[in-house]
């Protein structure tokens, strides 16, 4: 997983799996893709689609990255559309296990969302080519007709986390998990979009505490935002 090759159009080397390469265990639903080839492969396609448009990108320039024939590549996937949710689509059920670890039903809901933004950006930090790649560089078409938006891996979460928090008045009664994902989601690719737009000159985890209070304005309970109101307002008057 250390070994480099050599861009033929560029003249710097790549370690293979140098982004992405520490999930190749976890990644194993397509069984008839030997894991020797998705070893090489996979890491490639991120870095190929994290570092140019996605219409620049082809079976071609995949192969010259990874090593991997065009022939070999055809004979599992049919296009480079095919391969790269194939890819992304083997990424999301590890996401989702690192998601659910850090939830539980006996924590407030804030706790369980924020917990949940600094592991996803944390996960992202490691591997910044999966953000690049899914809120950049590829189209949003691709992942809705590939069924990538629908995110059905982590809906169970969020499922939990909004349970517990309407039934202890924390959230507000009129959210759906719909709307709590779709809020949740939104607030994410801004933050991402903003950190590509900078270079990805810092990281993503470190963000959480400054869009937070925001998010959570927008999914608690109004009487959740009165005491946070009134709180704010404690703290003014005593300075």
């Amino acid at each position: 997983m250390t070994a480099t090759v050599e861009k033929q159009k560029k003249t710097s080397r790549v370690k293979k799996g140098e982004d992405v390469g520490s999930l190749a265990a976890h990644w194993g639903r397509r069984d008839d893709v030997p894991l020797e080839l998705r070893q090489r492969l996979y890491p490639a396609v991120f870095e190929a689609f994290a570092n140019e448009d996605f219409n620049n990108v082809g079976i071609r320039e995949i192969s010259n990255l990874s090593g991997v024939s065009s022939a070999t590549i055809y004979k599992y996937f049919d296009s480079k559309e095919v391969l790269l949710t194939t890819v992304y689509g083997e990424v999301f059920p590890y996401y989702a296990g690192e998601m659910s670890k850090c939830v539980s039903v006996d924590c407030a809901a804030d706790v369980n969302l924020r917990a949940l933004y600094a592991r996803l950006f944390g996960l992202y930090d490691s591997n910044p080519s999966l953000p690049t790649v899914f809120f950049i560089t590829v189209p949003s078409k691709l992942w809705m007709d590939s069924g990538g938006w629908k995110a059905t891996e982590v809906v169970p979460i969020f499922e939990m986390v909004l349970a517990a928090g309407q039934r202890r008045g924390e959230l507000d009664p009129k959210l759906t998990v719909s709307g709590l994902m779709g809020l949740f989601y939104m607030h994410m690719q801004r933050e991402v979009e903003i950190w590509y737009l900078g270079g990805k000159s810092w990281r993503l985890d470190g963000r959480v505490d400054a869009f937070f209070h925001f998010f959570w304005r927008s999914v608690c309970a109004p009487q959740e935002m009165k005491s946070a109101a009134r709180k704010s307002r404690t703290v003014s008057s005593k300075k």
